[in-house]
């Protein structure tokens, strides 16, 4: 079902419209920051609700200047209105590539291993949850709407 809970709908980027739901997002902000949007991780170089790298913003900067969005500093990453965006859109992207790649929709599951490893850290493991990181294994199963 289709709902005003649709944060990013990229149509264009493949053969069909792809969005990504409020409650995907919701799921990824859990694992990430628990919605603390001041968490920080990774030894300081996550940042914000998305747990967001500087060279990830940075690519999702992008992609949002190319689609005529809103754009935002690295600074504004504790913003949770702004972090909330970027992450719709990075796991819109990400869940776009992904299905340009393997043919099928990408699962919430799919969607946090490449945000959590990166396109080609996941595309390495064969889009494959089995073969991830045991860590990322464990999140990807606490996943829920």
């Amino acid at each position: 079902m289709r709902t005003a809970a649709t944060l990013f709908c990229l149509s264009g980027w493949a053969a069909t419209a792809l969005s990504v739901e409020a409650w995907q997002v919701d799921a990824v902000i859990r694992i990430e920051s628990a919605g603390r949007p001041a968490a920080i991780g990774d030894g300081g170089a996550a940042r914000g609700l998305g747990q967001f790298h500087s060279a990830a913003w940075a690519d999702c900067t992008r992609v949002r200047a190319a689609r005529g969005l809103p754009t935002y500093p690295y600074s504004q990453a504790f913003n949770p209105i702004a972090a909330r965006a970027y992450l719709a859109t990075w796991l819109a992207y990400l869940g776009d590539r992904f299905a340009r790649a393997t043919g099928r929709q990408a699962t919430t599951a799919d969607l946090y291993a490449m945000h959590n490893l990166g396109f080609g850290g996941y595309a390495k493991r064969g889009f494959d949850i089995s073969r991830c990181p045991g860590i990322t294994k464990r999140k990807t199963a606490s996943l829920t709407r």
